[in-house]
């Protein structure tokens, strides 16, 4: 179980734009790309981008083609977002065009923490001894994005009563363009009761009073809340166990809506690991392995 006595956030977004250019009448080339939490529209332009690192020298790319946005959005307000940054397998990718082959990243908790991006592994091997991999499935050329094989649910220690195989029909992938968590029906239906049921000594606010999510409580009246842990279990016999800033979504300072950070999802897949729920965890890509990796306490 976690204590909760108060939750801020801090998010931050890295979606890659898959530019698809036209000329307009100005002879510059626009682009416009949606993705699972926004849009973007702008110009597509090209820089010289130099990374200096003191441990393995100067790294020089041009031209580097990249988007200035003019219009971006996203689907839930979040504070201090100025861009996007590619970091999956699309060729317009930061990740594709430096040709880097490990990164990990880590998404701040609250404000209190600064989040970090880090290309490259470290020399030192300590870093990488708590990190549990997981397989991505997909070979780089069969897939754009970091495919997850997800085998179960657990809330408060107790699996969820679903099926192995309803986790694996429409397939999952974590992307960290969008923000909260999609499940298909038939695990966001039994993970939103068990959830319910372990909260039913709080008050629920009733389902339509907010847009965008359909279990919430108001928390303002009491002195602890005590919510249930969630636990996403995935291939190789991994468990990431989310942080509680990763399972409620808090609407001010006053506790007065909290909402479960879950969603059912439309389309393939509809299973999406957002960035919402790994807050707080260190994510560890590596594209020669083919495998994605948890890490645990990374920023919060």
């Amino acid at each position: 179980m976690y204590a909760l006595n108060s939750v801020t956030r801090n998010l931050f977004i890295s979606v890659p734009p898959d530019f698809g250019p036209i000329c307009d009448n100005e002879n510059q080339y626009i682009y416009g790309s949606s993705y699972g939490s926004g849009s973007t529209f702008g110009v597509v332009a090209t820089e010289k981008l130099t990374i200096i690192n003191r441990r393995h020298g100067t790294f020089v790319k041009y031209p580097y083609i990249f988007g200035c946005g003019l219009n971006n959005s996203v689907d839930i307000e979040i504070g201090g977002a100025t861009g996007l940054i590619g970091l999956d397998r699309n060729p317009a990718s930061f990740i594709s065009q430096t040709s880097k082959k490990y990164f990990s990243y880590c998404y701040p908790s609250s404000y209190s923490f600064p989040g970090y991006t880090t290309f490259g592994k470290t020399d030192d091997d300590k870093n990488y001894k708590f990190v549990k991999f997981t397989p991505v499935p997909t070979s780089p050329t069969g897939s754009l994005f970091y495919d997850i094989i997800v085998t179960g649910m657990a809330i408060a220690g107790e699996h969820l009563p679903v099926a192995r195989s309803e986790y694996s029909k429409s397939g999952g992938i974590i992307d960290s363009g969008s923000t909260i968590t999609s499940l298909p029906s038939s695990l966001y239906a039994p993970l939103r009761s068990a959830f319910r049921k372990k909260m039913s000594n709080y008050k629920m606010l009733k389902p339509g009073s907010n847009a965008d999510f359909d279990t919430c409580y108001d928390f303002s009246k009491y002195d602890e809340v005590v919510i249930p842990k969630i636990s996403i279990f995935f291939k190789g016999g991994v468990e990431l166990e989310l942080d509680v800033k990763g399972i409620l979504f808090v609407y001010g300072k006053d506790l007065r809506q909290a909402c479960l950070a879950f969603q059912a999802g439309s389309g393939e897949p509809s299973l999406v690991l957002g960035n919402f729920q790994l807050m707080g965890i260190e994510l560890h890509h590596d594209l020669v392995g083919q495998r994605v990796g948890f890490g645990p306490g990374g920023c919060s």
